[in-house]
């Protein structure tokens, strides 16, 4: 001990330190890419196309299980928009139908709100 009792910071001293009071970082989820800049568009679908996007995403569980056999990964469902029909994402299969064969070319998707 050296005898010299704490001081507390001054007021100003205090908002000048940015690192001493911060907001906690966001949970990362598969999901979510929280890190980039929001898009400066937005995807307009005819109202009934969107409607029935959005019906069959409530009724989606948002993660499932690889659809390849013996992958057992866990993997993100989403709705191909063109389509409409629901498709896997895995992180080692890329994107699948729920019978495990793979999508060809570069859909549009959509991801089940969780």
């Amino acid at each position: 001990m050296t005898g010299l009792a704490p001081t507390p910071l001054p007021l100003q001293a205090a908002r000048t330190r940015p690192w001493l009071q911060h907001a906690p970082a966001p949970p990362v989820r598969l999901e979510e890419d929280w890190a980039e800049q929001p898009l400066r568009f937005r995807l307009v679908l005819p109202r009934a196309k969107r409607n029935r996007l959005s019906r069959r995403a409530e009724a989606m569980a948002p993660r499932r299980v690889c659809a390849v056999a013996n992958c057992g990964a866990e993997s993100l469902a989403v709705l191909l928009i063109d389509s409409e029909a629901e498709a896997l994402l895995c992180p080692f299969h890329q994107l699948l139908y729920p019978d495990g064969t793979p999508v060809e070319g570069e859909p549009l998707l959509a991801v089940p709100g969780i």
